[in-house]
């Protein structure tokens, strides 16, 4: 993103008014919504971003009478639904995971009813099957004349997939964790964990792999898996390429503790094999507070002070949600207080519950982990998706942007007479219904008079109206005529934009979603002594 700020110096701009007003985060999916085919969603069980903000919902709700119907949705279009039938006559079972990856490809795995071959499961990336119950899979760690029996949930990135299934070895099936290269003209499988093998830094077998886990861009990956102990008692530690980590009852990452994982383990795996962890520790006596461990250290412990927010502390917590970005943003939610839940990017407070509505209505809990994942982080921290409880009780999902839009790289804008590239970015939200854009353009000549334009479309004209600078727009554009205004005397300027009433000639339109618009700001400017004029660089907003 074009920001002349670093992300978490914005974040903290943000967070320093949070207390003091309501921040109100467009809801794009919420339970008790209708779909275009007319079902009625019931629950939101998990939630994937591509790099540029497209998503990814697994949603259950009630069509035609049926108790369950499962659907996956794509920028909150049907993808794929249950019950829907195939070209080869079978039809879609229930979907058993589903995953987007950062280049927006969809993977997913689902039931065959009936399966016409006798398998009964498949995944599918991109809308080709990978491979289905029944086959027989070689590779690495693979013993011979393993077959594929249960296909179930997954992680995709970048040609490559993580897999919870089945393998049928022997006489016996055993859960497995299994990687899947897809960026070939076979898939190439390699086994991970199996259920029942004890590896060398376990002190007994492994006994389940458990839908939290995740896979980073670079193929490395963190896995919560249970397995026994030394005594025979269930245990939960956390698997990574580079091996075992967060093991229980070994020590923990606050002197004096030990990782006790009593609860709900979450995860998110980081490019260069970082991992983070949201978990509890115990402390010898006899509590268990909870924690939050990036890939640098401890980013919150249950008790001590609250670094996002100066003054304050954590309170109860463990098993929070976290993700990582693409480019190694933490996000995370920790309560402080009485279970006021922050969301926190990186070392700065994002959002805090207690002032916060989602679509106008309080949040009653932020900590509202869905039954896979509830928290998801794009475009370089810029977007980040969550699922949470509103005060009525509906799971809603919410998208809080911090800027929005993409420089247009294809049309380079000219230096004006401060030295600089006029710079232009967006806040608010993408959300076209939302209503809530404003335009702010900096690094311009103090005290001159401005003006914002928009267009449907990009383009470039060197010298358009006699400038000095290079018109970025194209096709039909239209004058915000409300926007002229004079820069300040640090050379910003921040406008409001109605996204119902956009000029194009001589009408208006009302921005739909999935339209893409480009905004530039037209300024006056002394070059020579000489009056003339200049552009900011333009900047393309793609609506939901």
């Amino acid at each position: 993103m074009n920001s002349p700020l670093p992300l978490c110096a914005l974040a903290a701009l943000i967070a320093s008014t949070a207390a003091a007003q309501t921040v109100d985060v467009p809801v794009l999916l919420g339970t008790g919504d209708v779909l275009p085919d007319g079902a009625v969603i019931e629950d939101i069980d998990d939630v994937a971003v591509s790099g540029s903000g497209d998503w990814l919902a697994l949603v259950v709700t009630d069509l035609g009478g049926f108790e369950e119907d499962g659907a996956l949705l794509l920028n909150g279009q049907v993808l794929l639904r249950e019950g829907t039938t195939l070209p080869s006559g079978e039809v879609v079972g229930q979907i058993l995971g589903a995953d987007l990856g950062s280049d927006g490809v969809a993977a997913w795995s689902h039931r065959l009813d009936p399966g016409v071959s006798g398998a009964d499961e498949a995944l599918y990336v991109d809308g080709i099957e990978v491979v289905r119950s029944g086959a027989t899979l070689t590779g690495p760690g693979i013993p011979g004349g393993a077959v594929l029996g249960e296909v179930r949930d997954l992680r995709y990135e970048s040609g490559r997939l993580l897999l919870i299934g089945t393998l049928s070895i022997g006489t016996g099936d055993f859960q497995v964790l299994l990687e899947v290269g897809v960026s070939g003209t076979s898939p190439a499988y390699r086994l991970l964990a199996r259920e029942d093998e004890t590896p060398a830094a376990l002190s007994g077998p492994i006994t389940t792999i458990t839908p939290q886990f995740d896979l980073a861009e670079d193929g490395s990956f963190a896995a919560v898996v249970f397995h026994l102990g030394a005594s025979g008692s269930t245990q939960k530690s956390v698997l990574t390429q580079q091996g075992w980590r967060a093991r229980q009852d070994t020590p923990g990452p606050v002197a004096g503790t030990t990782w006790a994982h009593t609860g709900r383990v979450e995860v998110a795996a980081a490019t260069g094999g970082g991992v983070l962890i949201s978990s509890d520790l115990e402390t010898g006596t006899g509590s268990t507070p909870g924690v939050v461990l990036g890939p640098s250290g401890v980013l919150a412990y249950e008790g001590d002070a609250f670094g996002p927010l100066p003054g304050e502390s954590t309170y109860f917590f463990a098993g929070a949600p976290v993700d990582v970005g693409l480019g190694g943003e933490t996000a995370w939610i920790a309560p402080v207080e009485v279970f006021d839940d922050v969301l926190v990017l990186d070392d700065a407070a994002l959002l805090r519950e207690s002032t916060t509505t989602f679509g106008g209505e309080p949040v009653a809990n932020a900590i509202a982990n869905a039954r896979y994942r509830s928290l998801a982080v794009a475009d370089g921290g810029d977007q980040v998706f969550m699922i949470s409880l509103t005060a009525s009780g509906q799971r809603a999902l919410a998208l809080h942007e911090l800027a929005l839009g993409t420089p247009d790289g294809g049309c380079m804008a000219v230096p004006n007479s401060a030295g600089t590239v006029g710079r232009t970015r967006g806040f608010g939200s993408s959300v076209a219904s939302a209503n809530d854009l404003t335009i702010e353009c900096s690094q311009l000549p103090p005290q001159q008079f401005s003006l914002l334009i928009a267009a449907s479309g990009s383009g470039f004209i060197p010298g358009a109206g006699g400038s000095a600078g290079n018109l970025c727009l194209g096709g039909i554009f239209g004058r915000l005529n409300d926007t002229l205004a004079p820069t300040d005397m640090a050379g910003t300027i921040a406008s409001s934009v109605d996204l119902t009433r956009i000029p194009q000639g001589v009408t208006t339109v009302a921005v739909q979603p999935g339209e893409t618009w480009y905004f530039q700001r037209w300024h006056r400017d002394v070059v020579g002594g000489a009056q003339t004029s200049n552009f900011t660089a333009s900047l393309g907003i793609t609506f939901r």
